[in-house]
Formats: C-alpha cells, sequence, structure tokens
C-alpha cells in the first residue's frame, strides 16, 4: 500500500477516487497554511499602522528587522520551516526533522544557519 493509504488507481472511473485519497491529508496543511500567511498579513498591517502612529518606536522596529536580514534571506532562500528545524537543531533545542514531504536542509545550508546564528549571538 503506497504510504499516502492509496493503493493505486487506474482508469476513468476510480481516477477521482484515488486523487482524493492522496490529497487527503494536504488538505489540513493547506487550510493551516492559509491561515499563517493570513496571521502573517494581518501582522504586517498591525506592525505597519503602529510604526506610523509611533515613529520612535517605529525606528527601533527596523533597526532590529534590518539585524535579522541574514534570518529574512534564508527564510527567502530555503524556506522558514526548514530554516527553524535547521536552527532548532543546531541550538541543541530540538533533534527533529520537517514533517514529509518536506525535507530537511542538507549539511551546506545548515553550515550556513549556523553561521548566521552565531553572527546573531555576538
Amino acid at each position: 500500500m503506497h504510504p499516502m493509504g492509496v493503493s493505486g488507481a487506474g482508469g476513468d472511473g476510480v481516477a477521482l477516487r484515488g486523487v482524493v485519497l492522496a490529497l487527503g491529508p494536504f488538505r489540513g496543511l493547506i487550510k493551516d497554511y492559509q491561515m499563517l500567511v493570513e496571521s502573517h498579513a494581518t501582522a504586517v498591517a498591525e506592525g505597519r499602522e503602529y510604526a506610523l502612529k509611533n515613529p520612535r518606536d517605529g525606528v527601533e522596529v527596523r533597526r532590529l528587522d534590518a539585524g535579522l536580514a541574514p534570518v529574512w534571506e534564508l527564510f527567502r532562500q530555503y524556506g522558514g520551516l526548514r530554516v527553524v528545524y535547521a536552527g532548532a537543531n543546531l541550538l541543541g533545542l530540538a533533534d527533529a526533522q520537517p514533517p514529509r514531504p518536506i525535507l530537511p536542509l542538507d549539511a551546506g545550508a545548515r553550515a550556513r544557519i549556523g553561521r548566521v546564528l552565531e553572527g546573531l549571538g555576538g
């Protein structure tokens, strides 16, 4: 049996059933991702509104954000979830891998994340 729970779907008569069974586990993931994106958009909008109302704090927020620019670049290059897993492992906070089908980062990427984390600690 296939790891997704689909034993195979051949022919037009059962093709839709196979697709539904194969995609079923991803429905929750898609909904969670949608909530994350919506939450992020809300947080960004609220942050901008706050920065406009509190210019001194806005300067501080921009300064802190600039200091995290190397982390944001890692997120863009490798994906935030993969970076978080690798970083947590490197810092000794976890010994875990991202859920499949997301693959963990290779040794070179993990080394780069380690260098960025070391730079943040200084």
